[in-house]
């Protein structure tokens, strides 16, 4: 799936063995799809958010194919993210350009 980073969100938490974590949160617009938009009113994009406990070479603006395999009772599990296109706008810590 085709998607354009939005934001990336990097938290940090306590694992089942008490030891520091670190999480990832990447906010993607994506393109609605045919079913969506053959049954529906769409405008502009989808957003979507997805889950990582590993950081991806990827920046705010970027294009990238997020790549799937069957995770945890067979639920889609992101494992990796494929660039298409790297933004050329730079953004500071908060987003802003």
């Amino acid at each position: 799936m085709q998607v354009t980073i939005l934001g990336i969100k990097k938290t940090s938490y306590k694992g089942k063995d008490g030891s520091d974590k670190i999480a990832y949160n990447y906010s993607c617009a994506k393109d609605y799809t045919e079913y969506e938009q053959d049954n529906a009113e769409c405008k502009g994009q989808d957003v979507i958010r997805e889950y990582s406990s590993k950081e991806y070479p990827v920046q705010v603006g970027d294009v990238v194919n997020l790549i799937y395999e069957p995770g945890f009772e067979g639920k889609a599990t992101l494992v990796d993210m494929q660039m298409v296109k790297i933004s050329t706008t730079l953004f500071d810590k908060k987003g802003d350009k």
